[in-house]
């Protein structure tokens, strides 16, 4: 991705892999920090979560699968939780605007490498979507609700990412 820095802080193989850690910048000068939760080659699947420190949580799953048209279905889903007062404020700026926005830039970016080799320099916008501002599984949070406030952003669009 366009501008997409990390530092490795844990992975055995060096790259992507359950249970890899790493961190990247933020303008504040603080660090976001991620984990690998899943990671399933075989099945064209890897989740993310991350933590930027007193503001936001986030879960990321994302799957491929062919499809009949020849072409790959990507199913992105992100979920976003404040953990403070300015958390919320930047949890609810991400709307469907914000979503098509940075799936548009992914779907660029990702097109551009497999057609060329070489990553993007700059990001793209647009693409469909489906927005939830429900707590997933109607799981109970461990904060209060006043406090909280979760975003579940999904995508699902036929791409040609994979041959």
């Amino acid at each position: 991705m366009p501008g997409w820095q990390y530092k490795m802080i844990y992975s055995k193989s060096g790259v992507a892999e359950a249970g890899c850690v790493f961190t990247t910048p933020n303008g504040d000068g603080t660090e976001t920090t991620w984990l690998v939760t899943q990671y399933d080659p075989a099945t064209f699947r890897i989740a993310f979560s991350w933590v930027k420190p007193g503001q936001v949580a986030a879960q990321i799953a994302i799957s491929l699968n062919k499809n009949p048209k020849g072409n790959t279905t990507a199913l992105i889903r992100y979920t976003y939780t404040g953990l403070s007062a300015t958390g919320n404020q930047e949890v609810e700026r991400y709307d469907r605007k914000w979503f098509e926005h940075k799936m548009k830039g992914w779907e660029a970016a990702i097109n551009h490498y497999l057609r060329t080799g070489k990553a993007i320099s700059t990001a793209v916008d647009g693409l469909i979507i489906s927005v939830s501002d429900t707590n997933p599984g109607g799981r109970k949070p461990a904060i209060p609700q006043t406090l909280l406030r979760r975003r579940t952003l999904h995508n699902q669009r036929n791409r040609q990412i994979l041959t």
